[in-house]
């Protein structure tokens, strides 16, 4: 739980230990995949076996020779369905949608690479560049209409088809929706592993968790003695449960209630000396986030170095200056591939993109490099 006080320009804040602090300057680190989102799936309290969320793995949990139903085909399960059907005796993977599935180019780096890199360090700098601008020119494929778009399309096919050579199953992989308008996933054992002999792929819906195991609306029982759910995070609700009173009394949960949204992500109305990092409309789909956290870092000490230059108690976000800056950012998502017409996890349930920043990482940058004073309302220390 966490209060604003206008007196005295601090946040008070209580944990769920009762212990309470104070301070000037609040930066929220949470991220937006720390919550796992269940599925609500009637019966889950029933199962006899174990059952888990991949975001809480059971590491104590022997899978050797064990029956495992998988719940979810997202970025979650590509990275551990791989190494499940390698100690499993059977697994069932229960799809909802099939994702695009690109190849993933990755090797060791010779011997002859890191001495050139440790004894000319501008070669390795270069490296990082070129890396970085492969990545960043990505963002193109996530337009709608865009070319690269269609050659993005055609290389995760390619991959498809180079690794699943049963026809049935490789239509069963094949997605329906333009790529990029869900979440873009790269991994080349994913696929190979689905190939396996102990592995089933059901386009079966589950309608319900029986003791012994996973019921489908085709009336289909399957015993199992494992449970695994790989089925996300509950991405659009960034700071919940915490409780976080602003100026006024204003409930950021309230102020919320139509979708998460900031002022570069980071800034809201109301809610003076508060930060988010990789806060509304900050993740992407084309390069890293690491990026993305460092120029809100050099965003906030700015923010920070302003303060004690000026000697002020705080400042608060102009209303209008959010109101414009969201509705730029969201025009710029309808010309985004991410709102070609699927759902996704970066949307809220009517439809509102609160979670990808929709422009080239080194605009963010730019645009974070310095904080305008004129954005915001001044409160001097008194």
């Amino acid at each position: 739980e966490i209060t604003f006080d206008e007196s005295t320009a601090l946040w008070h804040f209580k944990t769920t230990n009762e212990e309470e602090f104070t301070t000037k300057i609040l930066v929220s680190a949470c991220g937006q995949l720390n919550r796992p989102a269940y599925p609500k799936i009637p019966g889950r309290e029933t199962f006899a076996g174990m059952q888990f969320h991949s975001a809480r793995w059971n590491h104590d949990y022997d899978l050797r020779g064990k029956k495992v139903a998988v719940i979810g085909t997202g970025a979650s399960a590509i990275q551990f369905v791989p190494e499940v059907v390698k100690q499993a005796e059977h697994v069932i993977l229960f799809q909802r949608t099939p994702p695009w599935v690109m190849a993933k180019y990755d090797r060791a780096y010779t011997s002859f690479e890191k001495t050139l890199f440790k004894d000319f360090p501008l070669l390795q700098t270069l490296h990082r560049l070129q890396i970085y601008l492969t990545h960043e020119i990505h963002y193109f494929g996530f337009q709608k209409g865009n070319p690269f778009n269609s050659l993005m399309q055609y290389l995760a096919h390619h991959n498809l088809e180079t690794a699943i050579k049963d026809p049935k199953l490789r239509a069963i992989l094949t997605p329906n929706y333009p790529i990029g308008c869900k979440r873009v996933l790269i991994s080349n054992d994913y696929f190979p592993a689905l190939a396996k002999e102990n592995v089933a792929v059901l386009t079966d819906d589950v309608v319900e968790i029986k003791a012994e195991g996973v019921l489908s609306d085709k009336g289909d029982l399957y015993p199992v003695d494992t449970i695994i759910y790989g089925t996300g995070f509950q991405s659009t609700d960034f700071l919940a449960p915490m409780k976080i009173t602003g100026r006024g009394g204003l409930d950021l949960n309230q102020v919320w209630h139509d979708g998460a949204e900031a002022y570069l992500g980071m800034t809201v109305s109301g809610f003076p000396n508060l930060f988010i990092m990789y806060g509304p409309n900050t993740n992407l789909g084309h390069n890293s986030i690491i990026y993305m956290l460092e120029s809100q870092a050099q965003y906030i000490m700015s923010y920070m170095a302003l303060l004690q230059e000026k000697n002020l108690a705080y400042l608060e976000l102009k209303r209008e200056r959010q109101s414009s800056y969201n509705k730029e950012i969201q025009s710029q998502l309808n010309q985004s591939i991410w709102n070609a017409g699927c759902p996704s996890w970066y949307k809220t349930a009517s439809g509102k993109n609160t979670n990808n920043w929709p422009g080239l990482t080194f605009v963010y940058n730019y645009k974070t490099s310095k904080v305008d004073i004129n954005d915001y309302h001044v409160a001097f220390n008194s």
